[in-house]
C-alpha cells in the first residue's frame, strides 16, 4: 500500500534513500495530491514535513490520514520554524517523529510507516507535552523536544539547560511556569520512554537496556522506574501497555499529577 511523502524534494531523496527504493513511496507535491489520494484508496502512512505545508492544509491531510488509520510521521529537522509547525501538529495528532541524518534514520522509519506497530512510548509522551512545549521560548523548546524525538539524551539537566548557572536557573523558571516539574524529571522520563520503546522491540534484559538507551547503570533504570512509574521495572513490563505506560510517564513529567488528559 502506498506510503505518501509531503516533503520538500530532497527529503523526498533522503526517504527513498533511507527506506531503499522501497515500492509505493510517492512524491506529493502539495496537500491537495494528499487528500485526493486519501479520498479514494488511500495509504498506509502520510510522512510530512510540517514546516512545508502552509496554513490549515496541514492539519487537513493530518487529519485525513489518521481518519483512515494511516501511521502519521513528521520528517524534519528541528530548527525555531519548524518546531512551531510540529508542535501545532502534534498538539492535535500523536505522531512519530523521525529526524533526517539520525541514528538508525532507515530503521526507524521502516517502523514508524508501519501501523501495526503502534505509536511509540515517546510519541505519545511528547504528544502531552506539545501545548506547554508550544509556549517554551527557542531553544529551551528545541532542547525538551528532542528528548522524545531520538536525539542523545543528556546525562544532566545542566546540559539539557546550559552551562552557565543564571541561564540554567531561568530555563528551571519557565519549565515551572509552564507546569512542567523540572529539567532533571524531563530526563527521566525521556530516558524510561526510550528503555521502554527499545524493550518493546527486542525483549531484552536489563543490561542490554541499559546500554541500547544510554542508562547511566542498572540501579538509576530501577530507581527511576520506581518513582516515575510507581512499580518495579520487571512488574511495568508485565503488567503496562504502552499508552499505560506513557500517560503514566507524561503525568510525571508535570508538577500537577493528571495535567495530561486523554
Amino acid at each position: 500500500m502506498t506510503v505518501v511523502a509531503l516533503v520538500p524534494i530532497q527529503s523526498f531523496r533522503r526517504l527513498e534513500s533511507a527506506l531503499l527504493g522501497r515500492a509505493g513511496l510517492r512524491f506529493c507535491a502539495g496537500a491537495a495530491d494528499v487528500l485526493t489520494i486519501f479520498a479514494g484508496r488511500g495509504a498506509r502512512a502520510l510522512i510530512v514535513d510540517p514546516a512545508h505545508v502552509t496554513g490549515s492544509a496541514l492539519f487537513a491531510v493530518a487529519e485525513a490520514a489518521v481518519s483512515q488509520g494511516a501511521a502519521l510521521v513528521a520528517y524534519c529537522g528541528l530548527d525555531p520554524p519548524t518546531i512551531r509547525r510540529l508542535l501545532e501538529l502534534n498538539e492535535r495528532h500523536p505522531m512519530e517523529v523521525v529526524i533526517p541524518g539520525g541514528s538508525d534514520e532507515a530503521a526507524v522509519l521502516a517502523r514508524a510507516i508501519e501501523p501495526a506497530s503502534g505509536l511509540t512510548a515517546a510519541s505519545i509522551v511528547r504528544y502531552h507535552l506539545a501545548a506547554v512545549l508550544r509556549r517554551l521560548p527557542s531553544p529551551l523548546n528545541s532542547a525538551v523536544l528532542g528528548l522524545y524525538c531520538g536525539l542523545p539524551i543528556p546525562h544532566h539537566s545542566a546540559r539539557l539547560l546550559s552551562t552557565d548557572a543564571k541561564s540554567r536557573r531561568t530555563g528551571e523558571r519557565w519549565l515551572r511556569r509552564v507546569g512542567l516539574h523540572s529539567a532533571t524529571r524531563l530526563l527521566k522520563c525521556a530516558r524510561l520512554a526510550r528503555v521502554w520503546d527499545v524493550g518493546r522491540q527486542q525483549m531484552s534484559n536489563e543490561t542490554v537496556l541499559i546500554e541500547r538507551a544510554d542508562y547511566g547503570s542498572k540501579r538509576m533504570l530501577l530507581d527511576d522506574f520506581q518513582h516515575v512509574v510507581g512499580r518495579p521495572f520487571r512488574e511495568a513490563r508485565k503488567e503496562l501497555r504502552t499508552p499505560e505506560f506513557s500517560i503514566i510517564v507524561a503525568k510525571a513529567a508535570f508538577r500537577q499529577p493528571g495535567a495530561p488528559t486523554g
